[in-house]
């Protein structure tokens, strides 16, 4: 969409793509298996070189993730900038009050990654679909009925 950006994998070291990337924005799950892979006094001192906005995921207790209060005193100790939800604003003020009771603010984007709407064009083809989907109910039928479709006879990512 016009923005560079670099896919850091499982088996790479976040911080060492960081310091080759130089990026000004990086945005991660807020799960502790994501985090834990970043060294956060070395991203710190990052920061102090380069400017750097960290946005995470913004998931709830209630979604089976850990306490509430624990990862929002981490963000605040890890000087996250601010939080993006893939669920409604209704769901937001409900399950996710105590982050913007905490200074936070969560971005709502509950359809900004659509495939079904949003696609690149004109670019060399690895798999025929990458379909980037969350636990978010009010999406639910329309994935089905997109995914009952011809997809899963091509190769294709599900992520989600």
């Amino acid at each position: 969409m016009g923005i560079e950006s670099k896919i850091v994998y499982n088996d790479q070291n976040i911080n060492n793509e960081i310091d080759k990337f130089k990026p000004n924005f990086f945005f991660t799950s807020d799960s502790t298996s994501y985090l834990n892979k970043i060294n956060w006094l070395q991203l710190d001192n990052y920061r102090k070189k380069h400017p750097l906005i960290i946005a995470l995921t913004a998931s709830s207790f209630h979604d089976g993730n850990s306490p509430n209060k624990e990862r929002i005193e981490i963000s605040k100790s890890r000087n996250i900038d601010f939080f993006i939800s893939f669920r409604t604003k209704n769901y937001i003020e409900r399950f996710l009050k105590e982050w913007i009771d905490n200074g936070f603010d969560i971005l709502s984007i509950p359809f900004s990654a659509n495939p079904i709407y949003h696609y690149h064009i004109e670019n060399e083809k690895i798999i025929d679909y990458i379909f980037l989907a969350s636990n978010n109910p009010d999406k639910v039928d329309q994935h089905l009925k997109f995914l009952k479709e011809d997809i899963i006879k091509n190769k294709f990512l599900l992520n989600g």
